[in-house]
C-alpha cells in the first residue's frame, strides 16, 4: 500500500504491524513516513521519537528524526533525545556523530566540530566522522574564501574595505 502512495492504508497495517511487533525498529519509520505523507508531521516526529526511546541504537530513527525536525524548524527536539540516549550509551560514537550532525546541519560549527571529535575519539576508525569533519572545515573555507571575494587588496584601500576585509580575515582564524 505504501509503495502504491495509498498512504491511509498503509499507516492502518504499520499500526498493525506495530502492535504485533512485526520488525519493530523498520516500522517506526514507515509509519511515521505515512503520517508525513498524511501531512500530520507533529504525529510524524511523535512516532520518531517513540521509536527512538525504544530503539536509541537505531541510527535511521535517529537520522529522521533528527532530519525531520531541521524541516519542521523543531531544533531543541534531537538534541533531548540524542542526549538521553547518550545517557544510556555513553560509548556510543554514533550518538556522538549523530549531535555533530544536528549542529553541522543548523550551521553551528563549533558544536558539530567538538561532537564530531568526540565521535572519531570513541571509535577513531569511525569513517564517517572524520569524512564530515573534513566536509564541515572544508566548506567553512569555501564559505571564508567566497566572502573575502568580496574585498579588494589595493595600496588605495579606503578604511571602510580595510575594516571589512580586516573583519574577514579574523573570522577566517578559527
Amino acid at each position: 500500500a505504501h509503495l502504491a502512495s495509498m498512504y491511509k492504508e498503509a499507516n492502518y497495517y504499520y499500526k498493525i504491524g506495530l502492535k504485533y511487533n512485526f520488525e519493530q525498529e523498520k516500522i517506526y519509520c514507515y509509519l511515521s513516513d505515512t503520517e508525513k505523507e498524511l501531512n500530520d508531521i507533529e504525529n510524524s516526529i511523535k512516532i520518531l521519537q517513540e521509536g527512538f526511546l525504544r530503539y536509541p541504537q537505531n541510527s535511521e530513527i535517529l537520522y529522521r528524526l533528527i532530519n525531520l525536525s531541521i524541516e519542521t524548524n523543531e531544533f531543541n527536539e534531537p538534541i533531548y533525545f540524542i542526549d538521553k540516549a547518550i545517557e544510556k550509551e555513553p560509548n556510543n560514537h554514533n550518538l556522538y556523530f549523530a549531535k555533530g550532525f544536528f549542529y553541522d546541519k543548523t550551521n553551528d560549527f563549533s558544536n558539530a566540530v567538538y561532537y564530531y571529535e568526540l565521535s572519531i575519539a570513541k571509535n577513531p576508525k569511525y569513517y564517517e566522522a572524520y569524512y564530515n569533519l573534513g566536509a564541515l572545515y572544508y566548506n567553512k573555507g569555501i564559505a571564508l574564501l567566497n566572502e573575502s571575494k568580496n574585498f579588494t587588496v589595493s595600496i588605495h584601500m579606503d578604511s571602510y574595505n580595510e575594516a571589512k576585509y580586516n573583519e574577514a580575515v579574523k573570522k577566517s582564524n578559527l
